[in-house]
């Protein structure tokens, strides 16, 4: 709904790997954008460089760290060559909150904390926290960091804006 109201040339797209949310996306958004269901894991249905931007919130803040290489790869396939990837991460103001978890983010760049399941989402779809110094190391292969936006999504995520790297 947040792109209602942004001109725009060209095509709306809405992911996720919740069936449910696609579903009353569909039936209530449509005018907007078309929306599909992701698998869990990659690969997508879409093509190679079919997109030229995408706007990714709170996916790799769930992921533990295999699926999040992963679905960082299936971006960069999936973006053009030159694209622009903004994702949302558990940045400082999360991870400090914990001294445990800074500690790790501290000395790794990452923590990934699992819990009680909530009714309806997967096993794995936890809690993730990362540096900005992380992103820039494990995503490099892909993606060069524009820009670093402290808790710029609804006041609380940081946002990464990256662009793909050519082959």
């Amino acid at each position: 709904r947040s792109f209602a109201e942004v001109p725009h040339s060209g095509e709306i797209w809405g992911c996720d790997i919740d069936e449910e949310s696609i579903q009353w996306n569909q039936n209530h958004l449509a005018h907007l954008a078309q929306f599909v269901a992701n698998p869990t894991m990659p690969p997508s249905s879409f093509a190679d460089g079919f997109f030229d931007a995408i706007y990714s919130v709170s996916v790799f803040t769930h992921l533990p760290e295999d699926m999040q290489t992963a679905w960082a790869q299936e971006m960069h396939r999936v973006l053009e060559p030159g694209g622009v990837l903004v994702a949302s991460f558990h940045g400082e103001h999360y991870w400090n909150r914990d001294p445990e978890v800074a500690a790790e983010v501290k000395a790794t760049g990452f923590a990934y904390r699992t819990g009680a399941i909530t009714e309806g989402l997967p096993g794995f779809y936890m809690v993730a926290y990362h540096s900005i110094e992380y992103i820039t190391r494990e995503w490099s292969e892909w993606f060069e960091v524009l820009a670093h936006l402290p808790r710029q999504i609804d006041g609380a995520h940081d946002a990464v804006v990256l662009r793909r790297k050519t082959d």
